[in-house]
């Protein structure tokens, strides 16, 4: 599946080249699909419990990550928002992930805020 930015980036191109660029709209479902996961990323950075708990419920990939590779499980370690650290991990997520940012794991990076 191809994503946005892909498609972005691969439209921009041909059009400095001077091709046409004719790039598909992605699907309702992965547009959607992406704000969810962004809402899963803000939520847990700003320790919003209920919201989390919400999102996996409706389905948001637990280890889903953003462009850094950050997960929900890292954006909670790193603010120091325990109860969802808690709730994450209770739920399976993937304490061993590292991201591509620091190359750290969400333990590390909650060392990195002082939490």
């Amino acid at each position: 599946m191809k994503t946005l930015s892909t498609l972005l980036v691969v439209g921009a191109l041909l059009a400095v080249l001077g091709a046409k660029a004719e790039v598909e709209a992605p699907p309702a479902t992965a547009v959607a699909a992406v704000a969810d996961a962004d809402a899963l990323f803000t939520a847990a950075r700003t320790g919003d419990l209920p919201t989390v708990k919400k999102l996996v419920a409706g389905g948001v990939p637990i280890d889903a990550a953003n462009r850094y590779g950050s997960t929900a499980l890292a954006l909670a370690a790193s603010n120091g928002r325990v109860e969802v650290v808690r709730f994450l991990l209770d739920s399976g997520a993937d304490a061993d992930r590292v991201d591509s940012f620091y190359g750290v794991r969400p333990l590390e990076q909650a060392l990195m805020g002082k939490h």
